[in-house]
């Protein structure tokens, strides 16, 4: 490239305008316009509270319940009609254990609260689902031994691959005809 053609790029540069800047200056930004700070700090508070989810729900309720969310709500006061702003804790519970959960509900924010140190969390939505892996429950097939004859076939590998084979294709056709 000649120096003639640095310059006219350079001048087209200028022209356009275009200004640089360092990523780092621009993303808190971006991050804080789409609302990503309040979702960082709600996703820290999260992994606080499963690192103390034992100490918090105590341990007959910690294995059968999970954290899922932390979020803000807004909401009137009673007492003054002001909107006032808290956290709330959305819990996945088994069974009927979102009962027990329910009536220990003032005791669990109290536990909240004194794990952050705040007194911001001032409700429990309550989720109802399966906790942990479960295994999907499977028909087991009917596998039938049919007589097969592949007495024609001279080499043993061929012929035992070959009964294997006749073996799988009947018993799929006689599944398919049970469906």
């Amino acid at each position: 490239m000649t120096d003639k053609q640095k310059n006219k790029k350079e001048i087209n540069l200028k022209k356009r305008g275009f200004k640089t800047a360092p990523l780092s200056n621009i993303l808190p930004s971006l991050v804080k316009k789409i609302g990503g700070a309040v979702e960082t700090k709600n996703t820290a508070s999260l992994v606080r509270v499963l690192n103390h989810w034992t100490e918090i729900m105590g341990a007959d309720m910690a294995s059968k319940s999970m954290p899922v969310k932390i979020y803000s709500k807004r909401q009137k006061d009673r007492h003054t009609g002001e909107q006032i702003q808290f956290s709330c804790l959305r819990i996945k519970t088994e069974g009927s254990l979102s009962t027990t959960i329910a009536m220990r509900e003032v005791i669990i924010l109290d536990r909240l609260n004194r794990l952050f140190g705040v007194d911001h969390f001032k409700k429990i939505d309550i989720e109802h689902g399966f906790i942990g892996a479960r295994k999907p429950t499977v028909k087991k097939k009917e596998i039938t031994n049919f007589d097969i004859d592949v007495s024609d076939i001279s080499d043993p590998v061929l012929k035992s691959r070959l009964e294997s084979l006749g073996q799988a294709v009947m018993n799929s056709a006689q599944n398919k005809e049970r469906s």
